[in-house]
């Protein structure tokens, strides 16, 4: 996230003992003041015990000088903390219960980020379901939902804008996005190797059009991704893994592609990394864009590829020119 021309703050889940979705889990965080150079050591700004605290998308409204960081924990309600020294202290979190209909067993937010509108409305991307496993998990991404919550008032309170979107393809693991003429687009993950587009002529309310896009391609059984709109360039821009042809069954391959339409049609703008990759952040710098990924260098460890779902070692930033 980009607080300032120089200020960073990069979030991230820390699992502990275990590399299931339903571990104990950590939230950290790590903050540059020098367009990402260097950054702080990594600290811990939230830990709930034995409990799975993930899913953070934050968000940064300049005008009082906050950031908004919505959370899940265990993936049965959201809870909310902010900050109001650029990410050096937090609030004490609480619970949103308002954020969740009764029947909603899980619940997701992003990753990685809210937005805030140019009306100065909030906006955070969100997923849920009606089924679970029973050991905490979702039954598999292919019966998710969308929704979004939001704020009108600088996040003093919060209301569910949409319950529900994202028609048959059964969406998760989203970020939206603005567009110059003030629709929200989200690019969704789904259950097999294409990504989902769906568009809101309200600010987030409702969500008339879902739809394949047709040339943005993800790993099979899919991969988060980000997507942003670079306000200099007038360009959206997703990032994600592509994997390799024939079947696109491993995590590699961090690209970049751009749409000069609003995300009617894309194309191929930069290979980050064709290695071993998989979730990222992307955020405007400047003319260029700012991308944080996850990465591992499984050859080091004598195997040709990672496994399919691999333990990333690392989280590379680097600028991209565009």
């Amino acid at each position: 996230m980009d607080l300032t021309c120089s200020l960073m703050f990069l979030h991230s889940e820390a699992r502990v003992g275990s590399c299931a979705d339903v571990a104990p889990t950590d939230l950290v965080m790590r903050r540059s003041t020098d367009e990402g150079s260097t950054w702080s050591d990594l600290t811990i700004f939230q830990s709930h015990g034995n409990n799975t605290s993930g899913n953070i998308a934050p968000v940064s409204v300049p005008s009082i000088n906050t950031i908004f960081a919505p959370f899940t924990i265990d993936n049965r309600a959201t809870w909310m903390t902010k900050s109001v020294d650029d990410g050096l202290t937090w609030s004490e979190p609480f619970e949103m219960p308002d954020m969740r209909k009764d029947d909603w067993i899980w619940v997701g937010l992003g990753p990685p980020a809210g937005l805030l509108l140019r009306s100065g409305k909030i906006l955070i991307p969100g997923y849920h379901n009606t089924i679970s496993m029973g050991n905490g998990s979702s039954l598999g991404s292919g019966f998710t939902k969308g929704h979004t919550m939001m704020s009108d008032d600088n996040g003093e309170t919060w209301y569910l804008g949409s319950e529900e979107f994202g028609d048959h393809y059964y969406v998760n693991e989203l970020q939206a996005a603005q567009l110059p003429d003030d629709r929200v687009i989200v690019n969704s993950r789904v259950l097999n190797d294409k990504r989902v587009l769906s568009i809101s002529e309200d600010e987030g309310l409702t969500f008339k059009e879902n739809r394949i896009a047709d040339t943005l391609r993800q790993t099979f059984q899919g991969c988060e991704g980000s997507m942003i709109y670079h306000s200099t360039q007038n360009l959206l821009l997703y990032s994600g893994v592509q994997g390799r042809l024939p079947l696109r069954i491993y995590r590699e391959n961090m690209t970049i592609f751009e749409s000069k339409d609003e995300g009617e049609t894309w194309s191929l703008n930069s290979i980050v990394d064709l290695g071993s990759s998989a979730y990222s952040a992307m955020l405007q710098v400047g003319e260029d864009v700012g991308i944080l990924y996850e990465r591992s260098e499984c050859e080091k460890h004598g195997k040709e590829k990672c496994p399919v779902i691999f333990l990333p070692e690392a989280i590379s930033y680097r600028v991209v020119k565009l």
